[in-house]
């Protein structure tokens, strides 16, 4: 081949990089594969796409040439010097070019030569000889699968070409729909005799460790990853709940996220991971509001799409659903019963059938002729809601709803393990009721059925009372059970007590009264919120947040609200992609919550998270929601009246503000309604500015026309109601039905039910009272008030008739004259005389605003917050600085593999492109027909193939795979090899007893992981050959198997990777013990024990291996246990058995690994463990994406093993650079502080806001004495923080705030700037306005009155006026993040960077000085360490200790040693916390120098006269007492040279201290003041020269010892 071929090869390769890059695996021709010809999906974990059958596969059919591209034969590439890195972009096979690799790189190896690889030059062509297309027009799998997912927003794609999603494995009678994997415990019956349910309570009571977190489900996970922003719980009770998930699960390929995704409680599966509200489940109810969200895949309508409201859809022989048209060839059979179903489908669809002879209004007459003897007709024929639900249709009823008229109950009912069969005869039925079959709890009401309808002997019902009382965990521990749900309800944990979610039929489990004082969660209170330790409850993350649910959990709203009365819960960013997220807010809050009965150690940084702003979102003051639940003053009409509203926003009357298009939308949002009524009104001069308020007046117009009692009212100012507090409101002719529009909102109860105050009273609950009837203390909500028997006689129930069947339809209305309006309530058309028919309303909206009042509005109005108007200061135009690039580095050209993901991000849109993306997506079949797996096209036959995510197999991946998902990363706080380790290489195996069914392996980098970690998600599938799944199906019925045997396993094994050898340093073994699950979630976090590395402790001290084995210690047992590991191409018990495979098959320098790739792999092979810098099954190819140096200079490239090759590197930036390749260089700040005030201290703080909430989030903080002249910040971000504050100190008292800049969407600032002072808000506005309730209503009006304020501040808010002054932006303000209390002698401290723990400064308080005020300047408050060098005052301490002991006892309690913030030296310093032990120690001190010469000086004195005293009584009358006494005196008189002596020595101290006493000591005052601390001790030191010598008696005694005569001699 010629160089100029070999160019345009390079050239296509090139191209076919911007066309399509596929890396397909699996593609070795072998015998018994699961899977084959596979694409990695990295999207937040490692999925990999195969063709999987579901059955262990024939050998593939080989291709014999290169359908779609050029063939290129071995031989001709390594003539062309092609290297595999090349050949990797071709989209071929990686098996075949790790095959061309091993002769590449070792020219003397043998190869056929036949051996050839293609070239898949066709754009989107791809496989081992192209003989696959990727159908989308996209660059990548990742983008194409995207696409695919997205087309499902078109539902009648899935109903044309799709399949309904079963799971096969367990054979049961589920009635018409087939077994979503998620109906498997449940804990509803969906199958007939409850064997879905068939060891549940193995999860539902297990128990987790000590260091995991327990799931509600009873799952468990790591402790860390709870709350960490993803959810790992498969119920996602580890987090907050994601309301957009369900919809991202419908149009996202999120597998392991969606895929795994359990629904809570009260939601129905659509079986893709999306779940819906239980009462859409069921498309034939019109009590609810249609105005909710459906399944994209209609599952809900599979089998009884005839049965849907409001639509016209035929049920397709494969249960799917047709539209109106369609022929149904597989009907055959028109008599008889056939027939009268046939007519009963058509009726209910309004004939979709091309041919039914009626439409729906006309078959009640055909159905009388032809089914005569069929009173009752079912449909669907068998059960579908539960197997034992059978809907059932009176022959001759209205045709015009698809509501059955009732239910009958057919089957084997398990009631707590107790097996009730029903038959037909028995005759149990249930007239129809929307609110029966739509609760979870319905088994147990149908168990309390049949109970009380005799159908069970009275000796069986003792079995209900058991609920596996006596049965352990599998880590032995009892069951936690409480026997809360009364028989024959199902069983459940304890932990669900309390945990805000209704689990009992009945609501038992949920009780306030009875559970309130009374703790069932100790065990896991630690993860869960308890309210207060009055009220204690069990709830999880998922479980707070949800206002207006009107769930009972927290009285004090503390599951709401933080603190019960500050911002929501759900404000409280928690994402794992978020650089703000604010997890650990989270879980400081629910884990002190029950700091009195739990031992909740949180070891983060919880500078932020101890400091919750209990303030109310400044944007929450009049907008017309309730923020502070208690008092709603955040809504007082009167405070509200000096609110501003923005310029787009419409102002009640109240002073509220709300958004323009809620005006006139038949929904009050104003408190008085002015919003709906009076509009017609003078307006505000806010109001006259909105030019679009006139089109909404004509909508209230065309309103008004469909309001109630309409001939009595005038709209223009009344509004129609029954009237409250008169005794016949229903009279309306005598008590008229209108009240005053001026009587709206004024707090008295005008109207009945108090609808006249829907938006100020409030239920109970505590949220506004909306739609909600209150009947005497019991709440009921709109769309069951006059259902349920609390508030049936209520005048608003009035028009229902519950006594008869005479008008008894739900939306059938009893007029005031008696007469029946059919199907009239709420239609917006007056049916009664009156228009009653149209009183009490709701508008039209989802069926969550039924439940809560204004929900789509409370939830549009939270996250539409936005900031606008935000003033630059210092003043001028900063033009954003585009990123500074290190082009000039990258001169090097990096290889195609490792470049092909930075050509994708650059590449220019062409037409196609455009075309593609704009576009309306043609109905494409090919995009459905795969279902949750992807088509890939056999251009050769014609035909299209499935490649299927784990969680799916069959031809159109069509079927639930039985799997467990992974979650998982090594812990490496204890790995002690990290600097010569490269790499980590980690298999993961799942085993069935001796065998391997499925393998995975990842790798880490130790470097990089020991204070971040990374998680691995990814699934282990079982195997489906026949053994297994008969396995599976046995195991799944013998229950005492499942206790005792596990023969499922995991195993991580770790390989240890340096430049030149694989080191296997051992495995972690841990037993599965849910394999009877069709899927589970097992997540773990293998860390390495502390005696790892440590020879002594090593287990393989004493092995007995043989010589094909070595030793390698169980990393996750205790210290004495070890297991054998083959070497690299031994296998078997003993390793017995040599592959010989491995002599060739492996890299020399690789780990060979026989019958490890797993039976759902390629069993034939063996696994190949690399060496660093390889990759590939054979380990041939070489990563050479970092050779190139795509990070540039002076970075460091490192390889990541993406299976996918999307992302084949990652680069470690320098200090100063940033982005994925180091490419743009780190901005820095830079302002010259124009200010010169004399201050103690300062604090200059970075800040950014955190959106809704609107609170600034604090990004860096520097700390100074003294005021800075410049300040620099050099962030890795592409925008700069947008404001800085600094905070001066002048002393202790509060600090002054001033801004530095105020900078939005600007990436570096560099200039002078004059600090602008913000004062505090009171000393702005006048005297009435200082409290602090009332005042924030006027901080608008600070901005309007004075133009040239830029900021101010109170103990809640940061405020910044809006560039034109109309109004202000306040932020929710942590004034303590700079306090800490490193400080002694009650100095304040001001903390500087939060992460380092000695950047800090202390001021101190008067007398007292040093880095950390240990310096007390007090009289007698100074100590030798504090004047003296501090190694030089331990000595000297050591010497006088004894001697000052007893004196300064009390010292040693307030003795501390403490070490500067910026020097080694250890200080001993005393540290008196209150000034009664300071004057203590000072008065101390003070007799310490004046008490010994006290002392000596009366002693002294007392000796001599009783001296003088003895000798003048033996003298007689010689020598009188006064003779003798003046003779002891001149005698003695050298003893009182000692106390004379001390009190000179000390004198000088003395007169220091009270002079020097609270002044700061210069380098002279120290030193005189050490001068005289020295002296002091001068007595102690001369004590043989003060006492012996002066004393001539002492004298004489010390000449006759042996030491004195030694002396004088040497004298």
């Amino acid at each position: 081949m010629n160089k100029f071929v070999f160019v345009l090869a390079i050239i296509a390769s090139v191209n076919n990089i911007n066309e399509a890059f596929v890396l397909l695996y699996n593609t070795e021709n072998s015998i018994g594969m699961e899977e084959f010809n596979c694409i990695y999906l990295i999207k937040n974990s490692t999925i990999k796409y195969c063709i999987r059958h579901g059955q262990r596969l024939p050998k593939s059919e080989e291709f014999s040439n290169c359908s779609n591209g050029e063939q290129w034969k071995f031989s001709e590439l390594l003539d062309e010097e092609i290297s595999p890195s090349q050949i990797l972009t071709w989209s071929s096979s990686v098996e075949k070019t790790d095959d061309y690799a091993r002769i590449f790189y070792n020219r003397s190896e043998n190869f056929n030569k036949d051996a050839y690889l293609c070239n898949c030059t066709q754009p989107g062509s791809f496989g081992k000889n192209c003989e696959y297309e990727l159908i989308f027009d996209e660059l990548l799998f990742s983008e194409a699968i995207q696409s695919a997912h997205e087309a499902k927003n078109i539902t009648q794609g899935h109903q044309l070409w799709g399949d309904i999603l079963c799971y096969e494995t367990l054979k049961c009678d589920y009635g018409m729909l087939c077994l979503d994997w998620r109906n498997i415990c449940d804990g509803q019956q969906n199958c007939m005799e409850g064997i879905d349910e068939e060891n549940c309570d193995k999860l539902e009571f297990n128990e987790c460790g000590e260091d995991e977190y327990r799931c509600v489900n009873g799952m468990c996970i790591p402790e860390e990853y709870w709350l960490d922003g993803q959810p790992d719980c498969m119920d996602g009770s580890d987090e907050m709940p994601d309301d957009g998930l369900s919809t991202k699960c419908a149009l996202t390929p999120l597998v392991i996220d969606c895929d795994d995704r359990i629904c809570p409680l009260h939601s129905w599966s659509c079986g893709d991971g999306q779940c819906i509200l239980s009462f859409y489940r069921h498309i034939y109810q019109s009590f609810y509001p249609t105005g909710g969200t459906y399944c994209y895949s209609m599952r809900e309508f599979n089998h009884m799409c005839e049965t849907a409201v409001g639509k016209s859809l035929w049920t397709k022989p494969n249960g799917m659903c047709a539209e109106f048209g369609y022929k149904d060839d597989s009907i055959a059979d028109l008599s008889g019963y056939n027939k009268c179903i046939y007519l009963t489908r058509c009726a209910l669809s309004s004939g979709a059938e091309v041919e039914c002879p009626c439409n729906g209004i006309n078959c009640t007459v055909l159905l009388s002729i032809n089914c005569m003897e069929f009173e009752l007709l079912f449909y669907p024929r068998k059960g579908i809601i539960r197997p034992t639900i059978h809907h059932a249709y009176i022959r001759n009823r209205n045709w015009s709803y698809t509501e059955p008229d009732g239910h009958v109950l057919i089957g084997i009912l398990q009631c707590r393990r107790l097996l009730i069969p029903i038959s037909f005869d028995d005759n149990v039925a249930f007239e129809y009721d929307q609110t029966f079959i739509t609760l979870p709890q319905t088994d147990a009401l149908l168990c309390y059925s049949v109970i009380r309808m005799g159908l069970v002997l009275e000796s069986e019902t003792k079995q209900l009372e058991t609920c596996w009382n006596d049965s352990f965990t599998f880590n032995g521990r009892p069951y936690a059970f409480y026997n809360i749900c009364h028989p024959p309800d199902r069983c459940i944990s304890q932990y669900r007590i309390r945990d805000g979610q209704f689990d009992c039929y009945g609501m038992a489990d949920e009780n306030l009264t009875e559970f309130k004082h009374t703790n069932h969660c100790y065990n896991i209170q630690k993860h869960r919120l308890q309210c207060s330790t009055e009220e204690t409850t069990c709830l999880p993350a998922s479980a707070l947040g949800q206002i207006g649910t009107g769930n009972p959990n927290c009285e004090n709203s503390y599951d709401k609200l933080i603190h019960g009365n500050g911002s929501v819960l759900t404000s409280i960013s928690c994402t794992i992609y978020e650089e703000n997220s604010e997890c650990h807010q989270l879980r400081y809050y629910i884990g002190n919550s029950s700091i009195p009965n739990s031992s909740f150690v949180y070891t983060q940084d919880e500078s932020n998270a101890q400091y919750y702003s209990t303030a109310l979102p400044f944007r929450g003051y009049c907008d017309s929601f309730w923020h502070d639940h208690v008092t709603h003053y955040d809504e007082n009409s009167t405070l509200c009246q000096q609110w501003v509203c923005k310029e787009h926003q419409f102002q009640c009357r109240t002073g509220q503000c709300i958004e323009l298009n809620w005006v006139c939308d038949g929904e009050w949002d104003c408190s008085d309604a002015s919003d709906e009524f009076g509009i017609f009104g003078n307006w505000s001069d806010h109001n006259e500015r909105l030019l679009a308020l006139n089109d909404r007046k004509m909508i209230c117009l065309a309103q008004y026309k469909t309001l109630p009692f309409f001939d009595f009212c005038d709209f223009d100012y009344e509004y129609p109601c029954y009237r409250a507090s008169v005794p016949r409101p229903l009279d309306i002719y005598t008590y008229r039905p209108c009240i005053n529009l001026t009587q709206i909102g004024d707090g008295i109860e005008d109207c009945y039910g108090g609808l006249d105050e829907k938006n100020t009273f409030q239920d109970c609950q505590e949220q506004m009272l909306g739609y909600t009837l209150k009947c005497d203390s019991q709440c009921v909500n709109y769309l069951q008030a006059c259902v349920i028997p609390i508030c049936e006689m209520s005048v608003l129930c009035s028009y229902r008739n519950n006594t008869s069947e005479f008008c008894s339809k739900p939306n059938d209305v009893v007029c005031l004259n008696g007469t029946c309006a059919k199907n009239a309530r709420c239609d917006k058309k007056h049916q009664c005389s009156h228009g009653e028919d149209e009183h009490w309303c709701m508008p039209s909206g989802s069926l969550t605003d039924s439940f809560i009042y204004r929900y789509r509005k409370q939830q549009y109005r939270w996250r539409s917050a936005s900031i606008a108007d935000i003033p630059n200061f210092p003043k001028g135009n900063i033009r954003p600085i585009p990123k500074t690039t290190k082009g000039d580095l990258l001169k090097s050209t990096p290889s195609l593999l490792s470049t092909r993901n930075h050509l994708r991000k650059d590449r220019r849109m062409n037409p196609r492109d455009v075309s593609s993306k704009n576009v309306e997506p043609q109905l494409d079949w090919r995009r459905y027909t795969c279902n949750q797996g992807f088509p890939i096209y056999l251009s050769s036959k014609n035909e299209t193939h499935c490649i299927c995510p784990p969680t799916y197999y069959g031809y159109k991946c069509q079927f639930f795979s039985d799997r467990l998902s992974v979650v998982t990363h090594l812990d490496l706080t204890e790995f002690w090899n990290l600097n010569e380790t490269r790499l980590l290489t980690v298999v993961v195996t799942l085993h069935f007893l001796e065998t391997i069914e499925d393998h995975y392996m990842f790798h880490v980098t130790p470097i990089f992981t020991t204070t971040k970690y990374v998680k691995q998600r990814f699934f282990l599938l079982y195997s489906r050959s026949n053994d297994s799944i008969k396995h599976k199906k046995w195991r799944y019925f013998n229950r005492t198997d499942i206790i005792n045997q596990h023969p499922y396993s995991i195993q991580f094994t770790i390989y240890s990777l340096s430049d030149k050898r694989i080191n296997e340093l051992g495995s972690f073994h841990y037993p599965i013990y849910f394999d009877f699950l069709p899927a589970f979630r097992f997540s773990v976090v293998p860390k390495f024990p502390k005696w790892f590395g440590n020879s002594t402790a090593d287990p393989c001290s004493n092995s007995s291996c043989n010589s094909n084995s070595l030793c390698k210690p169980l990393l996750n047992q205790n210290t004495t246990m070890f297991y054998c590991s083959c070497k690299s191409g031994y296998s078997g018990k003993n390793c017995e058995q040599y592959d010989a495979k491995c002599s060739s098959y492996c890299h020399n320098n690789s780990v060979c690994l026989s019958n490890s790739r797993g039976l759902i792999g390629n069993p034939d092979n063996p696994l190949c463990i690399c060496p660093f810098s390889h990759f590939g099954p054979r380990c041939f190819l070489r990563s050479e994406a970092c050779n190139s140096n795509p990070c540039g200079a002076n970075s460091t490239c490192h390889l990541t093993y993406d299976p996918s090759g999307e992302n084949s590197f990652f680069c470690v930036c320098p200090k100063n650079f940033y982005g994925d390749r180091c490419q743009y260089e780190k901005m820095s700040i830079h302002i010259v502080v124009n200010m010169t005030d004399s201050v103690a201290a300062s604090l200059v703080q970075f800040y950014d806001y955190l959106l809704p909430r609107m609170i600034l989030h604090l990004y860096n903080q520097q700390v100074f004495r003294g005021l800075p002249k410049t300040v620099r910040y050099i962030h890795g971000r592409e925008q700069i923080p947008f404001m800085s504050i600094l905070k001066i100190y002048k002393d202790m008292t509060k600090p002054a705030y001033f801004i530095l800049y105020i900078q939005p969407n600007s990436t570096t600032i560099d200039r002078t700037s004059t600090p602008e002072w913000c004062p505090h808000a009171t000393d702005l506005l006048s005297p009435n306005n200082i409290s602090s309730i009332s005042a924030v209503f006027s901080y608008h009006h600070i901005c309007r009155n004075d133009p040239s304020r830029i900021c101010f501040y109170d103990s809640d808010y940061f405020c910044i006026c809006q560039e034109d002054s109309k109004r202000v932006h306040c932020f929710g303000h942590n004034t303590l993040v700079d306090t800490c209390d490193s400080c002694m002698s009650g100095g304040k401290c001001i903390k500087g960077d939060l992460k380092n723990p000695i950047d800090f400064v202390c001021l101190c308080r008067s007398c007292y000085q040093g880095e950390l005020c240990e310096i007390s300047l007090e009289a007698f408050g100074f100590t030798i360490d504090t004047l003296l060098n501090p190694r030089v005052a331990i000595n000297s301490s050591i010497i006088t200790l004894l001697i000052h002991l007893v004196m300064h006892i009390h010292e040693l309690v307030y003795y501390r040693t403490v070490q500067g913030p910026h020097s080694s030296a250890v200080l001993c310093i005393t540290d008196f916390h209150t000034n009664i032990v300071d004057t203590y120690n000072r008065t101390m001190t003070f007799i310490h120098h004046m008490a010994p010469f006290c002392v000596q000086i009366v002693t002294i004195t007392l000796l001599i006269a009783f001296t003088a005293r003895r000798r003048s009584k033996t003298t007689g009358k010689r020598m009188t007492f006064t003779r003798q006494l003046i003779k002891q005196f001149s005698t003695q008189k050298e003893l009182y040279t000692m106390p004379t002596i001390i009190i000179l020595s000390a004198l000088p101290q003395i007169i220091l201290t009270f002079s020097l006493a609270c002044t700061e000591l210069n380098g002279l005052k120290q030193h005189a003041l050490l001068v005289a601390y020295l002296l002091s001790f001068a007595p102690q030191l001369l004590g043989f020269v003060l006492y012996v010598l002066p004393s001539s008696a002492y004298k004489k005694e010390f000449s006759e010892t042996k030491i004195g005569k030694s002396f004088i001699k040497w004298m």
